[in-house]
């Protein structure tokens, strides 16, 4: 399995709080850049996680 997450970079935000948790959130500003990272995983029987990058 594979994932796609395009870099984002935040200017600007702006916390919201709601008593009711499920409203809470964020108003801001920010730009998607075109670049990216790919994130790869496969399923398996052990209990340990690792981290590949490239």
């Amino acid at each position: 399995m594979g994932v796609r997450v395009p870099l984002n970079v935040s200017g600007v935000w702006y916390p919201v709080y709601y008593v009711d948790a499920s409203r809470s959130g964020s108003i801001g500003l920010s730009i998607t850049l075109e670049s990216s990272v790919i994130v790869r995983g496969k399923a398996s029987s052990g209990p340990r996680v690792y981290l590949v990058c490239g």
